[in-house]
């Protein structure tokens, strides 16, 4: 019977747990990390990272580069662009 009691006990924690218990311990970690490691702002505003398409084609050759130049309408965007199809 204390075994049964056990078992009970131990399905409602994880439920609990599960619902509720892994958002609260989340909250709290990410507390705990805000107090101990404070955020750096990086100063640098001029950075742009380059940007990556990767384009899925199957005999569309004739297609490739218009449906290419749909993905980058600025004109920054065409000037970090890297492709690989």
């Amino acid at each position: 019977m204390m075994g049964l009691v056990i078992v009970f006990w131990f399905c409602l924690f994880i439920v609990f747990y599960t619902y509720i218990g892994y958002g609260l311990l989340l909250f709290c970690l990410v507390k705990i990390n805000k107090l101990l490691a404070p955020v750096h702002i990086l100063s640098n505003t001029d950075f742009e990272p380059p940007v990556t398409l990767f384009v899925a084609a199957y005999n569309e050759k004739d297609f490739i580069e218009s449906k290419c130049k749909t993905y980058s309408p600025s004109i920054i965007l065409r000037r970090k662009l890297k492709m690989f199809g």
